[in-house]
């Protein structure tokens, strides 16, 4: 369980069940979306590939924490593709971040707010 309530099923519901298997949460139910109307919600994600090691994997991290210390939501995982390289490595961890955001935008859509989004 993603521990997000509401959002998660609107998460489940688009596939992909293995990005959220190493997901994990900590906080109290409503941090995410106390920090999104409070602007105080950050997202950074990262990539790797090692074309040496693996030449056909890469593989992703993702991370948003309230920066007053309400809660983190983090996960990382590999992903299998001929097509596999750096630049490739940094989108799924973006994208790991706009569906959990985008499940939080639909399950409170009164919500306003920012977030900041970082990634190289």
């Amino acid at each position: 369980s993603l521990g997000l309530v509401g959002s998660e099923m609107c998460i489940r519901d688009r596939g992909c069940h293995w990005m959220w298997d190493s997901v994990r949460m900590v906080g109290t139910d409503g941090w995410i979306e106390e920090s999104i109307r409070e602007g105080t919600l950050r997202a950074v994600t990262d990539g790797s590939y090692m074309r040496e090691v693996f030449p056909d994997v890469c593989s992703a991290a993702f991370v948003l924490e309230c920066s007053r210390g309400r809660g983190r939501i983090s996960g990382s995982f590999p992903e299998q593709s001929a097509g596999a390289n750096a630049y490739r490595a940094e989108l799924p961890g973006l994208m790991a971040v706009h569906l959990i955001l985008v499940a939080i935008s639909r399950t409170h859509t009164n919500l306003t707010g920012h977030v900041e989004i970082y990634s190289d």
